[in-house]
């Protein structure tokens, strides 16, 4: 019981309600209702918590992890047991959780206003045609404000001219 609960339900019983009454409203048992309603001061915390056999390591674990933030627990616990650390993995590994420095997103996230930012590309699509390979280039263009909206174009059929076998288009280029 915590001393806020100890002065709700005083200050319920004050108003005449039941103890009944009382538990429901505040969420308690009814013994926990009679229980407080015996004390005349509300609840202190008097015990302190306790130490844990991590405590004596818990700078030199910061240390380490604020210089290799990259280390594992399990390095970590061989490290520890050679400074004479006698306790298990599963509590480095819960301390080192605790005291783990948070790490930086290993991406950095762009934005741009309309018309700041474009990207662009360009390239040629060879379609087999009877004869040798139809040389047809596109371009293409992605706002950086908005990645769903393009802009594509493509040389007409007037501007498409064939240059050569499939074979050696790989080493055509086209003129001008």
């Amino acid at each position: 019981m915590n001393k806020e609960l100890w002065r709700m339900i005083h200050q319920f019983r004050a108003e005449g309600l039941s103890i009944r009454a009382i538990a429901l409203r505040a969420g308690a048992h009814r013994h926990t209702v009679r229980k407080a309603l015996k004390m005349k001061h509300p609840p202190s915390r008097s015990g302190r918590r306790r130490g844990g056999i991590i405590d004596p390591y818990r700078g030199w674990l910061m240390a380490k992890l604020q210089q290799y933030p990259e280390l594992s627990a399990k390095r970590l616990l061989d490290m520890l047991r050679e400074q004479g650390y006698p306790g298990g993995y599963s509590t480095v590994k819960e301390c080192a959780a605790e005291l783990r420095p948070a790490l930086k997103p290993a991406y950095m996230t762009l934005s741009f206003a309309p018309g700041e930012c474009a990207q662009t590309d360009w390239g040629v699509t060879c379609p087999a045609a009877e004869g040798g390979c139809l040389f047809s280039p596109w371009f293409c263009a992605t706002a950086g404000c908005c990645t769903s909206s393009s802009f594509s174009a493509r040389v007409s059929n007037a501007g498409c001219r064939r240059i050569g076998t499939p074979s050696n288009t790989s080493e055509a280029f086209p003129n001008g």
